[in-house]
């Protein structure tokens, strides 16, 4: 079993390299994948809070933390400002990588297993088991699942730029309010039900 993680952001350019392989140099996309991985599956991680993650690139890029292990203090180069361009760039960005990796299973007619961050962070297990069922194998309650190493990096700041970022764009108070409380029951119901 092999795995790996592709950004849509140099997924096209994952492509032509392997389309320098001789034997390889006539396919395209899904027909490419399917030939060199032998009929991969698609693993589409996702997240319901587009802001968040918009926010999360945008500290990251100033920081240059992406990830926070279990466990560690991560030291950020610098103290991150808030910046609504760069946020709504990122945002825009992101509503892209979408749109392109839809397009892509659509076109190619294929089913991917749908993971929302969101329901990740909130029980690994679950979403492990979910994967390991997809993928056909099995998952005996004594499997071994070892929790995340790394911790969800949004905190007060992420929150506050978020606040920040609906009011620069216009967004109504009760409009945010109720986007929020719609992802945060979303997560807390799909936990609760995982758990069972």
């Amino acid at each position: 079993m092999f795995g790996t993680v592709v950004m849509w952001s140099y997924f096209e350019r994952m492509l032509q390299m392997l389309q320098e392989i001789p034997a390889y140099k006539n396919l395209r996309g899904a027909e490419l994948l399917a030939e060199i991985l032998h009929q991969p599956r698609y693993i589409w991680l996702r997240r319901r809070n587009r802001v968040e993650q918009a926010v999360s690139w945008a500290i990251a890029c100033q920081t240059g933390v992406w990830a926070q292990k279990a466990g560690e203090k991560a030291q950020p180069r610098i103290v991150p400002k808030f910046d609504f361009k760069v946020i709504d760039e990122w945002l825009n960005r992101i509503e892209a990588h979408e749109r392109g990796w839809a397009k892509y299973f659509r076109d190619n007619h294929i089913d991917p297993l749908v993971l929302f961050y969101e329901d990740v962070v909130a029980c690994n297990r679950g979403s492990a088991e979910h994967v390991l069922e997809f993928l056909g194998l099995p998952a005996a309650t004594a499997t071994e699942i070892a929790p995340s190493a790394f911790e969800k990096q949004a905190n007060q700041i992420s929150q506050q730029w978020m606040e920040a970022y609906f009011e620069r764009k216009g967004e109504p108070q009760a409009h945010r309010t109720n986007v929020l409380a719609s992802l945060t029951r979303i997560a807390k119901e799909r936990f609760h039900r995982a758990r069972r």
